[in-house]
């Protein structure tokens, strides 16, 4: 990660860290480079001199696609996924440690980050991976798949990248020591200036997330959005108010001053 654009990765730099759902929706990483390359094998070799990755749908009958017993030694599909399974929530406790830091998740609603990524998308975190992390979650069966056949693309000594492997990377080059990331603050805001349509969206989702926090995990369900909403209009109006009240009492104070040392606006002192 360069540091010059958003991401996944970058909340969990957050002091508490939104996870969307449950955070047991199943993932399996893929490292871009490993992708990369086998997709490249793909591109540049004939059908029949790939391997054929066998047809194991774990006793999931709905899972196996509908191919005449005729044409099946032909499948050349393969599941382009990971060696590692692990869930949501276990994928952004590594992101953290990636980066030096301990998260501190907070379960809360897809409906808000939807919402933001709706107007623009974090990096890797768009919506599309939203909706499958959703649909997974959800699903009696989730869909797992096999990385053998795939992993071995490049030769049987080829190996896929773990989420380990760049722990222990990570931890060598540092000699022993990660070094600790901070939030890219700034970075953020340009995102926010070149994409205004997340500021309500992405308050909603802050006011969910902290009142999570606080309050538990139902603090964000719709019966209560009314009173967040009325609770956070309150405090800014009553936060703009103080701070007027104060303003207006020392321009006065200012203004006292300078009447009664004759630079007034009658004369200025000539």
């Amino acid at each position: 990660q360069r540091g010059d654009t958003l991401n996944m990765v970058d909340l969990t730099l957050l002091p508490i860290t939104p996870i969307m759902g449950s955070g047991r929706a199943p993932l399996q990483p893929l490292e871009v480079g490993d992708a990369a390359q086998r997709i490249a094998y793909l591109s540049l070799t004939e059908p029949t001199q790939r391997p054929v990755q066998p047809l194991d749908v774990g006793g999931n009958e709905w899972a196996r696609p509908k191919l005449s017993s005729g044409r099946a030694y032909t499948w050349r599909a393969y599941d382009a996924v990971g060696p590692e399974k692990m869930s949501m929530l276990e994928l952004m406790e590594n992101f953290a440690k990636l980066n030096g830091r301990k998260l501190n998740p907070v379960f809360v609603d897809y409906r808000n980050f939807e919402m933001v990524l709706n107007v623009a998308s974090l990096g890797n975190l768009n919506r599309q991976f939203v909706s499958l992390l959703r649909s997974e979650q959800d699903a009696s069966r989730p869909i797992v798949g096999n990385p053998d056949t795939f992993e071995t693309l490049l030769g049987p000594k080829a190996r896929l990248f773990k989420m380990q492997d760049a722990m222990d990377g990570r931890t060598e080059s540092a000699n022993g020591k990660i070094k600790r990331r901070s939030f890219p603050i700034l970075v953020t805001a340009g995102w926010v200036y070149s994409n205004l349509g997340v500021i309500l969206p992405g308050i909603n989702l802050v006011l969910e997330t902290i009142g999570t926090y606080i309050f538990g995990k139902r603090f964000g369900s719709d019966a209560n959005w009314k009173w967040v909403r009325i609770g956070a209009m309150s405090t800014l109006l009553s936060g703009l108010f103080a701070g007027s009240m104060h303003a207006g009492a020392e321009f006065g104070k200012w203004y006292a001053e300078i009447s009664s040392s004759g630079w007034g606006p009658s004369g200025f002192g000539f």
